[in-house]
């Protein structure tokens, strides 16, 4: 990460602590509420994202770990959110080919300051704008039955109201301690895109800083009037019935009244996920951030 990201990633903490004090919006990870997947075989796309990192709490430094989840696209690229790996963190592990990320069949270290591509116009003062990043790695992903990639949704694709999707992440929710979350076996939840405009002015009702841009992301329902998503799997997959990646999990609200969640648009990214160093190159040079000369 050049230091453009990182300015914004201590930024993000700053915002991280804020929002969580006051117990409304909870948009910087997410987790499902689901059903236990059998077999990694069906979902071995699924990749365990584990970090460490500096917190700020009350103007002190603390330390912190988190999870999210990243999906395998091909050998060398995991997409995530930009949120997941935006942060000062110390060290990030991958953890791939299991249900349970307690016993990996293989484990990444990345490089953080070569490896990770935040979208260059990820921004947090739209509530998470642009909220995907490639993890672009050095070292081949060693394919096999518990460890593939999934296809990607065509350019253009426009996802449609009541379209089937199903969600996937790592995390269970205590029902007792909401919006506690903690870590468990793989899980899934089906659900439907949900109508953009009604998700928008919800948003916005509850919150008018709440920015949704319908060519960036999308909305999907809630189930029987429960959230689908609460803390702990931010960069999950939302896939389509034919089981391609349509959209990454970015933020939703932890207010039951507002049960629209909101995921990042995988079709609107192709560019930035087919080769981040060159698209970010040229949008640096397009904003002015370096001249022509200039490396990344």
């Amino acid at each position: 990460m050049n230091s453009f990201n990182v300015w914004f990633s201590l930024l993000f903490i700053a915002l991280f602590n804020e929002f969580q004090g006051n117990g409304k919006v909870g948009f910087y990870v997410e987790a499902i509420r689901g059903n236990l997947a059998e077999r990694i075989e069906d979902h071995n796309y699924m990749v365990g994202i584990y970090n460490e990192e500096v917190r700020i709490v009350n103007g002190s430094q603390t330390m912190g770990a988190g999870q999210c989840v990243g999906v395998i696209i091909d050998p060398y690229k995991v997409v995530t959110a930009a949120h997941c790996v935006s942060g000062t963190y110390l060290n990030i592990t991958l953890k791939f080919g299991s249900l349970n990320h307690d016993e990996p069949l293989y484990i990444h270290d990345v490089i953080i300051k070569e490896e990770i591509f935040l979208h260059p116009e990820y921004s947090i003062y739209r509530y998470l704008q642009n909220d995907i990043a490639v993890i672009l790695l050095k070292k081949k992903i060693p394919f096999g039955q518990k460890i593939g990639k999934i296809n990607l949704v065509e350019r253009g694709y426009i996802p449609k109201v009541g379209e089937s999707v199903s969600i996937l992440g790592y995390t269970q929710l205590n029902e007792e301690t909401t919006p506690s979350y903690f870590p468990s076996n793989l899980r899934y939840v089906n659900s439907t895109i949900a109508d953009f405009q009604t998700s928008r002015q919800k948003n916005s009702d509850f919150n008018s800083a709440l920015f949704v841009d319908d060519k960036e992301q999308f909305c999907v329902s809630s189930n029987d009037g429960k959230p689908i998503i609460n803390m702990g799997d931010s960069g999950g997959p939302v896939l389509t019935r034919d089981n391609k990646l349509l959209g990454i999990v970015s933020w939703g609200m932890n207010e039951p009244e507002y049960l629209y969640d909101i995921m990042t648009l995988i079709p609107a990214y192709m560019d930035f996920i087919n080769d981040p160093v060159q698209f970010t190159r040229a949008t640096y040079l397009r904003l002015g951030f370096i001249k022509e000369d200039n490396p990344l």
